[in-house]
């Protein structure tokens, strides 16, 4: 059965809202989006408080606390308090099936590129959807007025950003590790960045509108993925069905609960349908690539309305799940929770990936060359293996070299490693970059040591003269910006941004 969904009237709904609490005319205001922007900035200020005597009670009794330790312990007793909050919010605000439905109707219609709605309010639509399996529904029809409803959603936009806002902290505290922040607590709770090169850098990256150069999965990896599951599935081929009308019908809700009834052994299904099991806020937001605990991996929702579980999507939802797995599941050998037991989804994944990393070491070599000296994939040189020399004091192997740039004006042998990554500057995956790049760097650094040891065998192989004369710098590749380059040992260049890294070894080119 299919529903067409309203909108809460939310922007409408506020102005009317905040015109009662200020007791002012709606004429005064202008400015519908920034009295939008008031009201949840009204709101943190409200939270900061609550958050501010919750953090007192558990013994942070100092006004001003700047050690690491501190602001993360901190940060972290604000991001468990706020997402506590947030679930209550959502459970308060969601009570009747036809809530939800609505709800589905504005996440659908709001989340596409074209949407005019800021990116806040797409993330707190996402945390809402991942809470939804838990929530007691009624069929009866919501009893709210739409002002209430409005303030609520208010209330949640606000609680998303103060995450974001703790998150990013606690992210940047682990990556800096000395002090860099402060946190003060007096009546409010107040966060503050100290160190000049954070603020700048924040403020830079902020307003930078290029982020990720570009993915790695091709329009035939697409078509193969769609095909391989329409055969496996012959449920997946009906849900296929409703996103056929995608432009005019991307935010119609349609329930699905007769078709995964009648497929309950479907791994395919199984692997796209967020249940109860599913929901974990935590990860749902630390964890932006766990498929288990998002719902852009899962697009078919369960909900319980007076006590029968049913099931529900939308044509958006479905679009934007199977965008996510080709462009950030498959080229990077990974597949929905279930999937792996599919034979030809194995096999697949398996294709797609290798293929991605070829494509993505393809682009590197069309950039620097015929620009520098390169040669890409060296195993060895002459009769000496890379892949059978070892490290000295380790039972490691140096192993194969992604790229070897040669720049003669300056003397610089670069060693490249390429890392297609699908990083897109989440906040919450800045911690995860630094353990992912420092077990990258224990390999990439062999790779420099050997090479600058082995000088002679890189001239021959080469033909470079004056070998000796040059340095040796290793070096990051990636399809993305990743934050950690302003913090790693080796710089971690965008591959829009690695000439200009070679000409300049300055890793703030990226944000240049």
């Amino acid at each position: 059965m299919k529903t067409n969904g309203k909108t809460f009237g939310l922007i409408d709904g506020a102005l009317r809202s905040t015109a009662l609490m200020r007791g002012s005319d709606m004429e005064e205001y202008v400015d519908k989006e920034k009295l939008m922007d008031d009201v949840i900035d009204n709101i943190s200020v409200g939270y900061t408080q609550l958050l501010a005597c919750q953090i007192k009670d558990e013994g942070f009794s100092s006004k001003t606390y700047v050690e690491p330790n501190d602001i993360i312990s901190i940060c972290d007793l604000a991001i468990n308090s706020l997402i506590n909050t947030f679930e209550q919010v959502v459970t308060e605000l969601l009570t009747s099936v036809e809530d939800v439905k609505e709800f589905m109707h504005i996440y659908s219609s709001s989340s596409n590129p074209t949407s005019k709605k800021p990116i806040i309010f797409r993330h707190t639509c996402r945390y809402i959807l991942s809470v939804l399996p838990k929530l007691q529904l009624t069929s009866e029809p919501s009893e709210k007025e739409e002002e209430h409803k409005m303030m609520e959603l208010c209330k949640l936009i606000a609680l998303t950003k103060l995450l974001h806002s703790f998150i990013q902290a606690k992210s940047i505290q682990i990556i800096e590790q000395s002090v860099c922040l402060k946190i003060e607590i007096g009546l409010f709770i107040v966060l503050e960045y100290t160190k000049q090169e954070i603020i700048t850098l924040n403020s830079t990256l902020a307003n930078s509108v290029r982020l990720i150069h570009k993915n790695f999965a091709s329009e035939e990896d697409f078509k193969d993925l769609m095909s391989t599951l329409e055969d496996n599935s012959p449920t997946l081929k009906t849900l296929f069905d409703y996103v056929s009308n995608l432009i005019t019908r991307q935010a119609d809700i349609f329930e699905v609960t007769r078709e995964i009834n009648n497929c309950k052994s479907d791994p395919i299904i199984e692997g796209l349908t967020f249940t109860i099991d599913n929901v974990n806020l935590y990860e749902a937001i630390h964890s932006p690539y766990k498929i288990f605990y998002r719902t852009r991996f899962r697009p078919i929702l369960q909900l319980n309305i007076d006590g029968e579980v049913r099931f529900f999507t939308t044509p958006w939802m479905i679009l934007e799940t199977f965008d996510e797995i080709s462009n950030n599941l498959l080229p990077y050998n990974e597949l929905p929770e279930g999937w792996q037991r599919v034979h030809d989804l194995k096999q697949l994944c398996k294709k797609v990936t290798k293929q991605a990393g070829k494509l993505f070491e393809d682009e590197v070599f069309k950039i620097v060359d015929p620009q520098y000296i390169v040669k890409r994939n060296i195993s060895g040189f002459h009769t000496v293996s890379l892949k059978k020399q070892v490290v000295p004091n380790t039972k490691r192997k140096v192993g194969e070299i992604d790229f070897i740039i040669i720049d003669t004006k300056r003397k610089i042998i670069f060693v490249i490693d390429a890392k297609c990554t699908k990083t897109k500057f989440y906040f919450q995956s800045f911690a995860n970059d630094k353990d992912t790049f420092e077990k990258y760097s224990i390999k990439l650094n062999d790779k420099v040591e050997w090479i600058s040891s082995h000088k002679n065998e890189v001239g021959k192989f080469f033909k470079v003269s004056n070998i000796h004369e040059y340095t040796v710098e290793g070096v990051f590749v990636t399809n993305s910006l990743i934050y950690y380059n302003f913090f790693s040992h080796f710089p971690i260049i965008p591959l829009d941004k690695l000439l200009s890294y070679i000409e300049e070894s300055d890793r703030m080119c990226v944000i240049a």
